[in-house]
Order: C-alpha cells, then structure tokens, then sequence
C-alpha cells in the first residue's frame, strides 16, 4: 500500500507499521498498528526507513546495528511459487471478506501478544507435564489393581 501506510521507531526498540487511511470496516482498527517487531537487543531506534520497492523496513540502532525487517510478516523470504501465492492471496481475500466479524478483528489485534507457556491444547500438556500426568495414572492403576 504505497502511500497510505507509515513506519515508527521508538526508545525502547519497537517498529510499527501503522495505517494513514482507514475505511469504514477499519474504523474499530484506529489506533492499533498494523506490524509490531522487537529485537532482543535492540534499543533506542535511530533511524527506520522503508525500502524503495516497500518489501522491507530499515532501522538503525544506537548500538550501530542496521537491521533489515519484512513490512508483511506472513510473506515468506523465498521465492514462491504459483500455488503459494494463490493461497496468500486466497488468505488476504478471506480477511477482507470476513474483517466485519469480531473474531477476525480480535486475531489481528492481538497477534502479537505473547501466550503463557503453560496452556493445555485439548486437555494435553507439554512433555514434561504429559510425563508427570502418565506417571500419577500408572500408580492410581496400580494401587487399585492391589486390591
């Protein structure tokens, strides 16, 4: 979107990539950015630039670092073929299609957000808490199977 996007950089190292322009259907969308990117040891932002072709963002740092970031993070850094870009292409339809109902909203808003580690998916932990689980099972089974 050439000309109706603008890139920010802030003290504390992040890069956001916001709207100028915002349609009706966006107006729940004003005031949240539509990229957000953080570097572990990036701080005080300097300098961000988008590049000419506007694919990529440039930002300098204070500790003389030029980074290099994606302006889309879902487009991937390969070559794609004509399948893929069928499918993004189909995806970026879809959310179009869809961004007056609230989940959709709700999903972009918050696809940056971190999620705790410690959330089961369909009722199953992670290794070490699966472990744990099968291993109290197998006693219970046991005691009951003494008696």
């Amino acid at each position: 979107a050439i000309g109706n996007e603008f890139v920010s950089g802030s003290i504390d190292g992040h890069i956001r990539i916001w709207r100028s322009n915002h349609n009706s259907a966006d107006t729940k969308k004003v005031g949240y950015s539509r990229e957000l990117y953080k570097g572990k040891r990036m701080y005080n932002l300097e300098q961000v630039r988008w590049t000419n072709d506007n694919k990529y963002i440039l930002s300098g740092s204070a500790d003389g670092v030029v980074r290099v970031w994606k302006s889309q993070r879902s487009m991937p850094l390969h070559r794609i073929n004509a399948r893929q870009r069928a499918q993004i292409q189909y995806s970026s339809k879809l959310v179009d299609k869809y961004q007056h109902m609230p989940e959709i909203g709700l999903i972009s808003k918050f696809r940056n957000a971190k999620i705790p580690h410690r959330i089961p998916r369909n009722g199953v932990f992670y290794k070490r808490e699966r472990w744990e689980q099968n291993k109290l099972r197998k006693l219970k089974d046991k005691i009951t199977n003494k008696r």
